[in-house]
């Protein structure tokens, strides 16, 4: 029993402790790999004591339809690392996934501690609320990202994690005793504040379903009671009066909420890219599927189909790691049989909470159907997010997710509930299982971590131009990770850089067994040729480029929407005097992406020299469209003007150019010749 409590110890501190972490992005900056770490440094050691628990017969091991349906999934999960074309990275993933799972038997067997469950989780995600708020009024201690704007916990963490995090945590708050009005306002309120903040549309959605859900259950159980009324009234109030007040405050919040309908607009547009491309990786494979992480894999496949969506931003070649819906990344990973039985399990669980929230209700025992209320809406409001996002993929929210399913089920489970006990050898056998799945995930978590961390080096050292230690940390960082084939995308890098024919040949070699259909490995290959070819002179350059230029067209044979590969055959069609078919390689590269101004004035370079000055006129000023501050593009319009005789046109854009940047001689120079 003590060792029980021990295990459950571990995850609940896990919990407490390591949610702030692992829903940062400053440490996922920093290594990698650091919220499955977080995780394994906690679980993996749970799982080890539950496991020796089973093995010395301190605790029985009973099967229920629940627990046999979970066991399945996490069986399936496992399996199917194995069916991956990089079973290394598969499994990875499925010891993140099965881990979660395995949280499901640690919350059923302790059930009995689900508020000090709730105080944990939702003292984490207090921590990570008050960091949104103090960003809220301008206050930003570390501010290590800038992708999310101002979005709540946005520059120190992911606002989507957050935010579909908070979907399982805020209803906690009303489980069990109802809160006095100071707590209510002073944990509830930073919650809620954090959750408005966070900007993330499609929880917001998942927080209307999971109110749905409620009012439905409620009134199915007779409805409130008069202290539970007055409770959820001021909360409703105090939300709504917050809302208010953000929408009067926070910069683009209102924007927001009311592209809430935007189906046409990038967000919506791009899950239904993702979920096409999930749709078609199921079909190729319906019953099993591609196997557990492989959706990334086999992505590349099928990255073409954004090219049929309105929206220009989706006809380069994408890349992305996740579906954004679990059921449909499911189903191309783990195919019908991961799809049944995960829906199985949560059917189950479902059938079971029904029942608990109707009985608590007839027997007047408000408590217990406030704890079953708040661990059904919090699972319904993060189900219905899991549709468009994928929390069951970040790792403390799947965590906390299967907990929270566990102790639903282990709620006062009566002897009719309590299913057959395992024999002592099977129970024996499961304790095995628990001790390996402990032990293999923290030693591949170690390793992991260590191989990620060095490529957080390997990037700043090359960035740094400081070629010699990033080859060394690539080094270190191959030894510890070698099945990652980001480590060999790095090594790759490097190999362009140092001119090493064979190390490029060794890694691109590593990286057609560990990604074969990403296309970058291809793109490197071209690259180390094009940079070979500018760093020498004479046939030698010309060699190289050419061979560049031959490596561009294979690349685009297998991915025509390459668009970099384009732009490099435009350049290098330029400098061997091919002028015509420069003009065709650029107009292509803007097709497929229109918004890079670099293509246009490239584009305009070669109508100049062609001297089909309106043409090149038209494309510079396209360029300077996109690009305001483009120099360049201001001192091309300004050239095409003068051979138009249009001196007006040629001062009004080389006064602009030299504003832009004083110190262009070419600037001051067409200055001169236009007054």
């Amino acid at each position: 029993m003590i060792m029980g409590t021990l295990a459950f110890r571990f995850l609940t501190l896990a919990l407490a402790g390591v949610l702030p972490l692992t829903l940062s992005t400053a440490i996922e900056d920093v290594f990698f790999g650091a919220w499955r770490a977080a995780q394994w440094a906690f679980l993996g050691p749970a799982l080890v004591l539950a496991g020796v628990l089973w093995l010395r017969g301190r605790a029985a091991v009973r099967l229920d339809n629940r627990t046999v349906a979970w066991s399945l999934f996490a069986a399936w999960v496992l399996a199917g690392a194995g069916r991956s074309v990089n079973p290394w990275d598969g499994l990875r993933r499925a010891l993140e996934l099965a881990g979660a799972v395995a949280a499901y038997g640690l919350g059923r067997a302790q059930a009995g501690r689900f508020r000090l469950v709730r105080t944990a989780a939702v003292g984490a995600a207090w921590i990570c609320s008050l960091y949104a708020l103090l960003q809220g009024v301008g206050i930003d201690p570390l501010p290590w990202s800038t992708r999310f704007g101002q979005r709540g916990f946005g520059t120190l963490g992911n606002p989507d994690y957050y935010a579909g995090h908070l979907l399982l945590v805020i209803p906690l708050l009303f489980a069990g005793r109802l809160p006095s009005l100071p707590v209510l306002a002073g944990v509830g309120g930073p919650l809620v504040v954090g959750f408005l903040l966070s900007q993330v549309r499609g929880a917001w959605l998942a927080a209307v379903a999971a109110a749905g859900w409620a009012v439905v259950w409620t009134w199915r159980a007779g409805g409130l009671q008069s202290d539970e009324r007055k409770f959820l009234g001021r909360a409703v109030a105090g939300a709504a009066g917050l809302l208010v007040v953000a929408l009067v405050f926070v910069p683009g919040l209102r924007e927001r909420l009311f592209s809430i309908g935007s189906v046409g607009g990038y967000d919506a547009t791009g899950r239904r890219y993702l979920w096409t491309v999930a749709a078609r990786e199921f079909a190729e494979r319906p019953l099993v599927g591609h196997g557990t992480g492989a959706f990334k894999f086999e992505f590349p496949r099928h990255q073409h189909v954004g090219q049929q969506l309105h929206l220009d931003q989706f006809r380069p070649y994408n890349y992305s790691e996740h579906a954004h819906s679990e059921l449909l990344q499911l189903g191309a990973e783990l195919g019908l049989i991961g799809i049944v039985l995960f829906l199985a399990g949560m059917g189950l669980w479902l059938r079971r909470w029904a029942g608990a929230v109707s009985a608590a209700a007839a027997q007047g025992d408000r408590e217990h159907w406030r704890d079953q209320m708040a661990l059904g809406v919090g699972l319904a409001g993060s189900f219905a997010y899991s549709w468009v996002n994928f929390p069951l993929q970040i790792v403390p929210t799947a965590t906390l997710w299967f907990l929270l399913v566990g102790m639903g089920d282990g709620m006062r489970t009566g002897s009719a509930d309590a299913g057959r006990s395992l024999p002592r050898a099977l129970t024996m056998a499961a304790g095995v299982l628990l001790l390996v799945l402990g032990a293999v995930g923290s030693f591949v978590t170690a390793s992991d971590l260590v191989g990620n961390a060095y490529l957080k080096h390997i990037r700043g050292q090359l960035e740094a131009d400081s070629t010699p230690n990033a080859r060394a940390f690539a080094e270190v960082a191959r030894r510890a990770a070698p099945h990652d084939y980001r480590v060999w995308r790095w090594i790759s890098r490097i190999a362009i850089k140092l001119g090493d024919q064979a190390m490029l040949e060794q890694s691109l070699a590593a990286r057609a067994k560990l990604h074969p259909h990403l296309a970058d490995a291809l793109s490197d290959r071209a690259d180390f040729f094009r940079h070979g070819g500018q760093v020498t002179t004479g046939p030698e350059s010309a060699r190289l480029r050419d061979e560049a230029l031959a490596r561009y067209q294979a690349l685009l044979a297998v991915a025509p929407n390459f668009v970099s590969a384009w732009g490099e055959i435009g350049t290098i069609r330029f400098e061997r005097g091919e002028y015509q078919l420069a003009v065709d390689a650029f107009q292509r590269a803007i097709y497929f992406q229109d918004a890079n101004a670099v293509w246009h004035h490239n584009l305009a370079s070669a109508f100049g020299i062609m001297k089909r000055y309106r043409e090149a006129l038209a494309a510079d000023q396209a360029a300077v469209q996109r690009d305001p501050r483009f120099t360049e593009a201001y001192i091309g319009v300004a050239l095409s003007a003068m051979k138009l005789h249009d001196r007006v046109l040629a001062r009004q854009y080389a006064e602009q150019a030299y504003r832009l940047n004083p110190s262009d001689s070419r600037a001051l120079t067409l200055l001169r010749q236009v007054q």
